[in-house]
């Protein structure tokens, strides 16, 4: 199972910040430590002194995952102002959900006098984990592998078989990890679901791509099904890494799809259900699989049965290498034609390929190209565009009814320069 985090990023133009000086607040620190009360919640303590009056204090913090953007969260502790000043704020995992296990935390301090005098704390960092049990790693092959049960050749061999899955997705699907992955193997499902907050009750396994984190439950005795997982979980991170994008997810069939093609195919049981449902003509439509799962576990078995199915079509009719040659391609062809910021190129490559995929989901996202000034290059990508997308129609100004009649006629891709005019 795949599992997306949301977070909301600020970002600010460079051309906005004048230069600024700042006169140093000299401050001596006295405590700085989190407190885990894993998975519910983490509390930051600090103690200060200095000898000018410590009139704010604002503490920032974050996570270290992959995002559209520097992403720092701020918050504004109960303390009383002077010169020796105690501050704490407890983050509250249960409200906003939690991180996964194995995620760094990182924070800081800023502090500030009446005068506006500043100094931040160096940033401290945290790992994201329980205390409860004594975790071992082996560690290569891109592959960290944390474990508590079964003893040694117990994690050798798991870590063996992630490793021989990182390869064997490489050769199958041209799938290669862009950075260690941290497994964290957990004794049994339940002993993994009490360290996670809001999943669903048949959740064996689960990726955050954007971490690089996998968590999964295997016992000791059923490391056969612990190998299949390791490897359809592995799937979703290198294919999260692949796609990653500020504007949109590819569909669950496809990434669940490509995640069961991971680990060889669906296992006998599922093939028989599938079976079942074709035979009984209750397939689920390829757009009520773009979504969310059931909670159902029967149902889910035959969504990822089903996802398997559409995707192993797709590779035996065009090959595996086609998709990610293709998104290569899309990339390169904008990174060639213009200069753009961090992940751009990927983001207009992957909406390309939704312009092609309108009839598999139900929201589709607006691409808006925005600059600082004028001759920045967005007509050039939007040139770029109408020669890649489906039907392509370029309009200006363009009428609401002559809107209307177009999308009606011809369900287009309406390309508009200078929308705002």
């Amino acid at each position: 199972m795949f599992r997306w985090f949301v977070t909301v990023s600020v970002l600010i133009s460079a051309a906005a910040l004048a230069p600024l000086t700042h006169r140093l607040l000299s401050v001596e620190t006295l405590n700085n430590r989190a407190e885990l009360e894993f998975p519910d919640r983490i509390t930051f303590n600090a103690s200060f002194r200095s000898d000018t009056r410590i009139e704010r204090v604002v503490l920032e913090y974050g996570v270290d995952q992959t995002t559209c953007g520097e992403v720092v969260a701020k918050a504004f502790p109960d303390y009383d102002p002077g010169n020796n000043v105690t501050a704490s704020w407890t983050w509250e995992m249960l409200q906003t959900g939690s991180q996964p296990p194995g995620a760094t935390i990182w924070w800081r301090w800023r502090l500030i006098d009446a005068q506006g005098a500043e100094t931040v704390t160096p940033d401290e960092t945290v790992i994201w984990l329980d205390d409860v049990h004594d975790w071992e790693t082996v560690s290569g092959g891109s592959i960290n592998l944390h474990w508590y049960d079964g003893g040694p050749s117990f994690g050798r061999e798991l870590h063996e078989s992630a490793v021989q899955s990182l390869a064997d997705l490489a050769e199958a699907t041209g799938l290669r990890t862009q950075a260690p992955v941290d497994l964290y193997i957990y004794g049994d499902v339940y002993d993994m679901r009490d360290a996670i907050l809001y999943e669903p009750g048949w959740t064996g396994g689960l990726a955050f791509a954007d971490y690089n984190i996998v968590l999964i439950g295997i016992s000791p005795d059923d490391v056969d099904w612990g190998k299949r997982t390791q490897a359809h979980e592995l799937t979703h991170v290198l294919v999260g890494q692949l796609t990653f994008s500020c504007l949109s997810d590819i569909p669950t069939w496809l990434h669940e799809g490509l995640a069961v093609y991971g680990e060889g195919g669906p296992e006998a049981a599922s093939r028989r259900q599938l079976d079942q449902a074709i035979r009984n003509n209750s397939v689920l439509s390829i757009r009520s699989l773009s979504g969310n799962f059931s909670e159902d576990p029967e149902k889910a078995d035959v969504s990822y049965s089903q996802s398997y199915s559409v995707v192993n079509f797709l590779i035996e009719e065009y090959g595996q290498d086609k998709m990610a040659a293709l998104l290569d391609e899309l990339r390169d062809v904008f990174g060639r034609y213009a200069v753009l910021p961090m992940h751009a190129a990927e983001t207009l490559a992957l909406w390309t390929l939704l312009s092609y995929a309108t009839d598999s989901v139900d929201v589709l996202p607006l691409l808006c190209l925005t600059s600082p000034e004028k001759r920045c290059g967005k007509t050039t990508v939007l040139s770029l565009l109408s020669r890649l997308v489906r039907r392509p129609i370029a309009a200006s100004n363009i009428s609401a009814a002559a809107l209307f009649r177009a999308l009606e006629k011809w369900q287009p891709t309406l390309l508009v320069d200078e929308a705002d005019s």
